[in-house]
């Protein structure tokens, strides 16, 4: 199977459902607004069998610049984490 962009997600989930594409484009986007939302508040979003996206805090630390050698302070951040509910992972290894 190829890789899945949204357009395709949009199109197979309309195929699967029988509603035309808008209203599956509306509500899929919609819930990966509801979910940034979320993430950019530090919540987390769990989907039972599927998986859990949280975020977590990368401190500040001291880096090299790799074009000039020289030490530089790389600044703290948060990123988004998803770990695979028992389900997919399940799914995947079954496929490989």
């Amino acid at each position: 199977m190829a890789d899945l962009n949204k357009s395709t997600l949009v199109q197979q989930v309309s195929e699967k459902t029988g509603y035309t594409q808008d209203p599956v484009k509306q509500i899929i986007n919609a819930t990966l607004d509801v979910m940034s939302e979320t993430l950019a508040e530090h919540g987390s979003v769990r989907l039972i069998g599927f998986g859990s996206f949280s975020v977590k805090h990368r401190a500040a630390r001291m880096g090299r610049n790799p074009k000039t050698g020289e030490d530089m302070q790389i600044s703290a951040s948060d990123y988004p984490v998803f770990s695979a509910g028992k389900s997919l992972k399940a799914m995947v290894n079954k496929s490989s």
